[in-house]
């Protein structure tokens, strides 16, 4: 099984590489997606950051209002590590189960959506790790468009993140999403190639298919070494 890494920054596209995938017809577990079940009303998640932030953060209804949370976290970088501290042993289990049901499902390649990949280690896991960059500018006028913000505001959001050229010398394969929607797709269209190429041996034994050869060559091999042993006993 392959296991891919993609991973970029606020307002750098990623998402937009995710939704490309996903029109392939390649699976992808998304963090954000895992992080908002784990934080839902009742859960384990929700009872920790509740308790650790206080009933203020809720909404009427009693769940997380995530925008409120979001400007206490991103303006503190001491709370900002205690929500990842909090929420992180929830969020990976929740990515372990999603990437084992499509290992049940027979997946060979797996998109992991992860916007704290280098920050969570989780880039030990795949390959390769692509990271969709942007130049700075660009990502700070696509983020005050798309949430309305103020200057100041969005780039408390983008440098309460690792530095998206930090991410670009770690990566395997960058997107650069820089430009237009067109050229990103031109880009997208040679990484989709990279990444459903053929599995090596190695990726092969982690698929389920490989998994079920390997458990029937052991199987077979027992039977043969017990007729073996078995034959030789009836001729002592």
């Amino acid at each position: 099984m392959r296991i891919v890494g993609l991973t970029g920054g606020i307002a750098s596209g990623k998402s937009t590489v995710s939704n490309l995938f996903k029109a392939n017809g390649v699976p992808v577990v998304d963090a954000d997606l895992v992080a908002r079940d784990v934080l839902r009303k009742g859960t384990g998640g929700w009872r920790r950051v509740v308790k650790a932030f206080g009933e203020e953060i809720l909404q009427d209804d009693g769940e997380v209002d995530r925008a409120k949370l979001g400007l206490i976290v991103f303006s503190n970088p001491s709370k900002r590590q205690l929500l990842n501290k909090l929420l992180a042993p929830f969020i990976s289990s929740g990515i372990f189960w999603e990437v084992f049901k499509l290992w049940m499902k027979g997946s060979k390649v797996i998109v992991l959506d992860v916007p704290l990949l280098f920050e969570a280690k989780m880039d030990r896991w795949t390959k390769p790790i692509i990271v969709v960059w942007v130049d700075p500018e660009t990502q700070l006028q696509r983020l005050m468009k798309r949430d309305g913000s103020a200057e100041e505001h969005a780039r408390d959001r983008i440098n309460a993140q690792m530095d998206l050229d930090d991410k670009k010398r770690k990566a395997d394969i960058v997107i650069n999403n820089s430009g237009s929607l067109e050229e990103t797709k031109d880009q997208f269209r040679d990484v989709l190639v990279q990444v459903l190429s053929p599995l090596s041996w190695t990726e092969f034994g982690l698929t389920r298919g490989g998994a079920f050869a390997a458990l029937a060559f052991v199987i077979v091999g027992i039977l043969a070494c017990s007729s073996i042993y078995n034959n030789n006993v009836t001729r002592s």
